[in-house]
């Protein structure tokens, strides 16, 4: 069966701005009701107090993790949700257990 003509390839969320568009939801953890933002924000804090400990610059940081200075500085402003991949990145960067950068 061919799909007409202008409608999209893929089922699902739309993309808009190159971020999918999806309402926040909390996850549900052991800890209780968490919500994306808020393990953004505790990423970040903790990112940015390892960063200081080392006293290295965002730019440091980037070069060992191997990403940009804007994706370090996008992270300590929770404005973005990084991979898996990522945090492995930033986990071995820092020399430290990947779950010490999310507790």
């Amino acid at each position: 069966m061919e799909r007409p003509r202008g409608t999209p390839r893929t089922r699902g969320h739309r993309h808009a701005g190159g971020v999918l568009s999806r309402p926040t939801r909390p996850l549900y953890l052991p800890a209780g009701n968490v919500t994306l933002r808020k393990v953004l924000e505790q990423l970040a804090m903790r990112l940015k107090a390892l960063r200081k400990e080392r006293e290295w610059t965002q730019t440091d940081l980037a070069k060992k993790a191997r990403v940009s200075p804007g994706y370090i500085a996008r992270l300590e402003t929770y404005r973005h949700d990084p991979k898996l991949s990522t945090l492995v990145k930033l986990a071995r960067a820092f020399d430290v257990p990947l779950t010490d950068l999310l507790s």
